[in-house]
């Protein structure tokens, strides 16, 4: 549906606000949730550019009817009262201090950032934050490929890399050893949100590759997480390490790990996400333009005889199926909708 910021919403549209429109989640949420059957956007939200008009803040939005004349409210607890759904596209502080209200008056919260990926302590260890609502950590973590979300009410949404490292690592848990999981992660510079420090600015990222947050990055023990409740025990340190790449969107991660047993690694992919529309299992190694601007994920594995090891990569679009394209999954499959709803699976390729 269209926009409905002047409409009064009525069943069945659910009252949705995003909470961080000024970056590029929170347009990116905005832009998917145009084309979205039951979710009515009523709100949106920033911080420092409450006040401003929407297209003041993203120009390319100028002109659009429903947009027009929207102003962006600030991002406090008594412009989201009365919301069903909301989107946080905030950093982690701030999502950790909105959240446990809005779940208390009864809207569906689905936090985009890591504010609550992670124990009480593993907050304090990664983020270097003290939660306001411990008890809600860690919050169900939304990759629902793997994970049930029905009737959840807080959602943790995953970071771009564990999005493509799980989704790959997943239907191998059993033949694989462990302990010996390393992953090599490639992710464009929209990675690092519209205020990236100089690191991340054109002139220090075009034609430059290079490594950044190893060891320790904060999305590590996300994935060790993760990969311990899918495998029902204690994931040990696994070896992550993420660079930049000179490119706007996109995201690849390859991992390796030793094989424990005999394995056909596209039989055992295609069987595990038999069903998932979002999953594609494909003949050869996955590549960014095939998934930039969808919510798919491609992945593809191979068995390297000669070291008796896995190889498995996975691509995906790190603001969509990374972030808020898969969010909006979430939504859909805690409220019993289908999940493809407001999502492509049809990327931009050009």
């Amino acid at each position: 549906m269209v926009f409905s910021f002047h409409q009064p919403v009525r069943s069945p549209y659910l009252r949705t606000a995003i909470v961080g429109v000024s970056g590029f989640a929170g347009l990116t949420a905005l832009r998917l949730l145009e084309n979205h059957p039951v979710f009515s956007v009523t709100t949106v939200c920033a911080g420092s550019q409450a006040g401003q008009a929407l297209h003041a803040i993203w120009p390319h939005l100028a002109g659009i009817a429903d947009l027009t004349n929207v102003v962006v409210k600030p991002s406090t607890g008594d412009v989201l009262e009365g919301h069903d759904v909301v989107f946080l596209a905030t950093p982690h502080d701030v999502a950790a201090q909105l959240a446990g209200p809005l779940v208390n008056q009864g809207a569906l919260v689905v936090d985009l950032s890591g504010g609550h990926r992670l124990s009480g302590a593993g907050m304090i260890e990664w983020y270097g934050l003290t939660h306001p609502h411990s008890e809600l950590l860690p919050a169900i973590y939304g990759l629902p490929e793997l994970v049930d979300l029905r009737e959840a009410r807080l959602i943790a949404g995953p970071g771009c890399y564990p999005t493509a490292t799980v989704l790959g690592l997943a239907p191998f848990l059993d033949v694989i050893d462990l302990t010996s999981i390393s992953t090599v992660g490639l992710s464009g510079l929209s990675g690092a949100g519209r205020l990236a420090t100089e690191p991340f600015s054109f002139v220090a990222a075009n034609e430059n590759t290079r490594v950044y947050g190893s060891p320790g990055h904060r999305h590590t023990p996300e994935i060790e997480r993760i990969l311990g409740e899918l495998s029902q025990r204690t994931q040990p340190p696994i070896r992550f390490t993420p660079h930049v790449v000179p490119q706007t969107a996109g995201l690849v991660a390859t991992s390796t790990a030793d094989l424990i047993a005999p394995v056909d690694p596209l039989q055992q992919l295609r069987d595990y996400y038999a069903d998932q529309p979002f999953i594609t299992v494909i003949p050869s190694w996955p590549e960014t333009g095939a998934v930039v601007g969808s919510n798919r994920a491609m992945v593809h594995a191979q068995v390297d005889t000669r070291a008796n090891s896995l190889i498995v990569s996975c691509a995906i679009d790190n603001t969509i199926k990374g972030a808020s394209g898969q969010g909006i999954q979430a939504a859909n499959a805690a409220l019993g909708l289908d999940q493809t709803l407001g999502l492509p699976r049809v990327g931009t390729y050009l």
